[in-house]
Order: C-alpha cells, then structure tokens, then sequence
C-alpha cells in the first residue's frame, strides 16, 4: 500500500481490519490470502466500477484528500466531481442487479463429512464461514470452520481448535469436545472471557482483537467506575428520600432522552468503539446511580453522544447492566441474610424473579425498537411531565 501510495499509516490498520472482518481475505501466518469471496466482490467492483476500482485512482484521491487538509482545495469541489460519475453509475449497477443471486465458488476442505464420507467444502453465511456438505439437498450436514492453535489439550492431550459459535462468538476447545463416545469426549473450553481479561491486563486493545472478545473487554471496563459508588452507598440511598432530587433528576432525564433524538446516528460498533468511550457510559452508569436518573436511558444516550450505533448503543447498555444488577443483588442478599429470611416466602421471590426476567427482556426489546426509531423524545415528555409535578408536589408540601 505504501509503495503504490494508498492510504496512510492512521489507516492502514483499518483498512487490514476491515477486509479481515468482512472475510475478503484471511490471515495464514504473516501473510493474507484473498478467499472466493474476496475474489467474486473484487471482480464485480471491477466490472461495474473499472474507473474506481484501480490503484491510480485510490492513489490520486489521497493526494487530493491532503490537499483539502492542507486547505489548497475545497472539499465540496472533490465530492462534487466523484458523485457526477459515481451516482449514475451506482443506480445503473442497482437497477441491473435487483434480484440476482451472486453465487461465490465454495471452496473444497481437507474435512471428511461424517454422514455421507464427501469432502466438506467452505461456504460464507450470515455469521462467517462455516463447513458443509457438497451433497445438499440429499446431505445437510455442516460444522463449524475451526482453526488449529499451538499447544495440546491440558486435559486429554488432543489438539486446541478455534471455533466461531452460530452468534458469532469465538471459543477456544477440545477437539473431542463434541465426540459422540463418551469415553472419549472431552469438556475443556475456554471462552473469550478469559483472552478479554488477559487483554486488559497486558493493554491489547487493538482493531484486531475478535469483535466478541472487544465488546467483553468494553463491558469490564465500564463496570470499573461502580467502585466509586461503594463509599458514598448510604448517601445515595438517602436521596431515595428526597423528592425535590427526584423530580429535578426525571428533568435531567428528559433533557438527555430528548437531545438523543436528534443527535447524528453513529456507526461506532465492538469493532470500532474505544476503551475511552466504554470509560465515558460507566461514569454516565454510576451518575444514573441516583434515584430520578434513568439507568438505560443516561447510559444509552451516552453512547449515542459517543457515536455508537442505536442498536449497539441499547445492546451494550444491556450487558453493561449484568455486572451491576448482579452486584447489587448479591449485596441486598447479603443484607437479607443477614437480617433472616422468611422461607415460606421463597416461592413468591422466585415468581417475582420469573416476571422481572420476562418484564425485562419485553422492556429491552421495546427499547431497543423505540432507539432504532429514534423517538426517545416520546419519554422525554413522560419524564418532564413526572418530574414537574413531582418539584410542584413537593413545594407545595
């Protein structure tokens, strides 16, 4: 990329990241190897975009980007020359290609398949690249696309396979993990929860570590600040109490659900979002800590302001969420049992239990719809309405 002057060192990670991700090419080694995939989408770049697709183009396009940053040249002007040509040529290229299916060659493994004995070849889905058997439809055997990693099983002494879940998750197991013959089958599996630790510890955060493993990483990092809540626990309590808090705070709320609506929709996802901006929605957790501040709310908004993507915005609230309600209820149990328990009223706990799980997930995914929609500004009203009645209430009192 250097030698034909393409791009530049603040991209070149990126950009190896980008193609790593979207599986044009894959890592062997030192090396990157370009896959089926990568060839089908390179020649239909190619063919529908000859002026654009060339290496003299990328490269004059950098040269005159820096003459924008340099001031030299007005950056309208650029845009406006690229899309005179670009958008004819992009609607002509949608409106031929509506409808056809792009077949990308599959790729023949050395696998064996276990019910019909062909050779397992290498096909692309919604999660990544995965095993299947060429005889479908009278075969529909498939397995996951493992990767042999160094060292041998501590347990059984087989071979350490690198596998992707069907959600897209990477774990680490046994490759007789899932052996039929129990004799034989082996449990040991380590997922990524132990690799995020490990790089927090020794500061690997970079855009190569596996999108599952960032989004675990981001998750621990914006915990951290609920520690500052522990010595200031009873004063918090106590503004429980204080309705004037309260209703300013339900104002608060709303100032921030409403501004949410129209702040510029992110892009930022696990692959792109910063250790600084995980940091940024846990200090916005600890302060929604307080009674009166929406939890979910503060902490999704926050990560909009940052840039996140809406969906990954209410998706990292989520599990931002799990650490702190389970340590909140690890310490109200504590309190519990310190004080007794009644038994007899063991049953209704676990149906309460029951009916906030459910309650809970109906909530994330109507939040989760209600983000995507962008109307926040519909709870905002709520919020101001509450809250203003809530300061008039407590004047009036």
């Amino acid at each position: 990329m250097e030698e034909q002057g393409i791009g530049r060192p603040s991209t070149y990670a990126p950009t190896v990241s980008t193609i790593l991700d979207r599986e044009y090419v894959i890592k062997e080694g030192k090396y990157l190897h370009i896959t089926n995939l990568g060839r089908v989408v390179t020649g239909l770049m190619k063919e529908r975009f000859s002026d654009i697709a060339d290496l003299k183009f990328t490269a004059n396009m950098e040269k005159r980007l820096d003459s924008v940053e340099e001031g030299s040249t007005p950056w309208k002007n650029i845009l406006r020359e690229f899309y005179g040509d670009f958008g004819p040529s992009l609607q002509q290229a949608e409106k031929e290609l509506e409808g056809i299916r792009i077949k990308v060659p599959d790729e023949v493994s050395e696998e064996k398949c276990d019910l019909c004995g062909r050779n397992l070849v290498i096909k692309s889905g919604r999660f990544g690249r995965f095993l299947a058997c060429p005889g479908y439809p009278d075969c529909k055997f498939t397995k996951p696309l493992v990767v042999e990693m160094p060292g041998r099983c501590p347990k059984c002494g087989g071979r350490i396979l690198k596998k992707t879940s069907k959600n897209g998750y990477t774990y680490y197991g046994c490759e007789h993990n899932s052996d039929k013959n129990e004799t034989s089958k082996c449990d040991f599996m380590v997922r990524e929860f132990f690799s995020a630790i490990g790089d927090l510890i020794h500061h690997r955060t970079s855009v190569h570590t596996p999108p599952a493993r960032r989004l675990l990483l981001m998750v621990i990092v914006a915990t951290l600040p609920l520690f500052i809540i522990l010595p200031v626990k009873d004063a918090i309590e106590s503004l429980y109490y204080n309705t004037a808090f309260i209703g300013a705070a339900l104002i608060v709320t709303g100032v921030l659900l409403f501004f949410s609506d129209r702040v510029k929709r992110g892009r930022k996802t696990e692959k792109t979002a910063t250790i600084l901006d995980a940091l940024i929605v846990g200090l916005s957790q600890v302060v929604a800590t307080c009674p009166g501040i929406s939890r979910s709310g503060t902490t999704i908004c926050t990560g909009m302001f940052l840039g996140f993507d809406r969906k990954y915005a209410v998706r990292f609230s989520f599990l931002m969420s799990i650490p702190a309600v389970l340590g909140a209820n690890l310490l109200d149990l504590a309190d519990a049992v310190h004080k007794g328990v009644d038994m007899t009223q063991i049953p209704v706990y676990l149906v309460g239990i029951l009916a906030a799980g459910i309650s809970g997930y109906l909530c994330i995914r109507l939040i989760r719809l209600i983000a995507d929609r962008g109307k926040f500004g519909w709870f905002a009203y709520y919020c101001w309405a509450v809250g203003g009645l809530t300061l008039i209430a407590t004047i009036i009192h």
